[in-house]
């Protein structure tokens, strides 16, 4: 019961300190400088400390190659250790992905590997995301009829 009475109370305060310097930040261009360093900063931090225990961040590219900032690690037992990594080098900027690794050093090694290779090959050209693939909206899979889903037709009942 302690954990949802303090996780409630840091939501609370998180919104009560954080939307007021969201809005501050979109409203004032050197506000947001200000705070994307500091954010940026707590999202590259290597560790922290919860209750007394260290919690240390997975991407160990973090801090070890030059402009990497992470996006985000993960393992499943069927895919392996993954890694999906933003980096920035001078007006370069490439995400990479590696899936299936057999361990977090092969991953690690793997993610060098291709940033190492791929970043002069990006453009120092602003661009704009290419859509790669739309999937096509399909019909919710409900054994019964929602009223919400499907709104009744308009005009007279005959």
């Amino acid at each position: 019961m302690l954990t949802v009475y303090l996780c409630t109370i840091s939501a609370f305060f998180s919104c009560l300190i954080g939307i007021p310097l969201g809005t501050w930040a979109a409203r004032n261009p050197h506000i947001d400088r200000i705070m994307t360093v500091i954010v940026d900063t707590l999202q590259t931090l290597p560790s922290f400390v919860y209750h007394g225990h260290a919690i240390r961040n997975h991407n160990r590219l973090l801090g070890q190659v030059d402009g990497v900032d992470g996006i985000k690690t993960g393992y499943t037992h069927a895919s392996g250790f993954n890694l999906v990594t933003s980096m920035r080098r001078g007006d370069r900027h490439i995400v990479a992905v590696v899936l299936g690794g057999r361990s977090g050093g092969q991953r690690d090694a793997r993610m060098r590997s291709l940033i190492s290779e791929h970043i002069m090959l990006a453009s120092a050209k602003p661009s704009t995301p290419t859509r790669v693939a739309e999937a096509a909206p399909r019909p919710l899979p409900f054994p019964f009829p929602l009223p919400f889903l499907n709104p009744a037709p308009e005009g007279p009942v005959t």
